[in-house]
């Protein structure tokens, strides 16, 4: 199965979802070999080739909306500015 040829806009929102869940970690995790582990285990829904490969759009938005409200729970109460 080829990839879907998506937006540049989808592939923006991915990096943008990826770069604020990054961030976030970075907040939380004092240490930084911690924070490497963290960041791996973070990256690795990210990283997959199904969230560019998925055949339905509505599989699609269910793995995004997944990740915004786990993102959504984990949220710093106070984020470093």
């Amino acid at each position: 199965m080829s990839a879907l040829p998506f937006s540049a806009a989808h592939k923006h929102y991915i990096k943008s979802l990826y770069k604020h869940t990054l961030e976030n970690e970075h907040i939380w995790v004092i240490c930084y070999d911690l924070y490497r582990v963290c960041t791996e285990l973070t990256s690795s829904p990210f990283c997959s080739e199904e969230i560019f490969t998925v055949p339905v759009c509505s599989a699609l938005a269910v793995i995004l909306e997944k990740a915004e409200e786990e993102l959504a729970r984990k949220c710093h109460p106070g984020p470093y500015i």
